[in-house]
């Protein structure tokens, strides 16, 4: 399981527009992704100008988990980079 963390930028005037619309697409996420890697939880913490997004990917290597995470957020996200991508070194419980 990797730990997968990426920011979402707002290009729309209204930053309250782009938060609802990136909540329902996140939330859209969990289960299989495009390359085959499946998000199991996903959060998301707003910051100025657009969001955080942190989420558990189970996949069988560090490069599908990355390419899986990047193909689902450039179907619906315009401008996003991903920050880090590493092994879940801690146990799902309590995020």
């Amino acid at each position: 399981m990797y730990l997968i963390r990426a920011e979402l930028k707002s290009r729309k005037d209204s930053h309250s527009e782009f938060s609802s619309c990136a909540a329902s697409a996140i939330e859209s996420m969990k289960g299989e992704c495009a390359k085959g890697g499946s998000v199991q939880h996903v959060r998301a913490v707003e910051i100025p100008g657009g969001l955080i997004v942190s989420m558990f990917v189970v996949a069988a290597t560090l490069n599908e988990a990355e390419e899986s995470v990047e193909e689902s957020l450039r179907v619906v996200f315009e401008d996003f980079h991903l920050l880090d991508v590493k092994m879940n070194p801690y146990p799902l419980i309590g995020i």
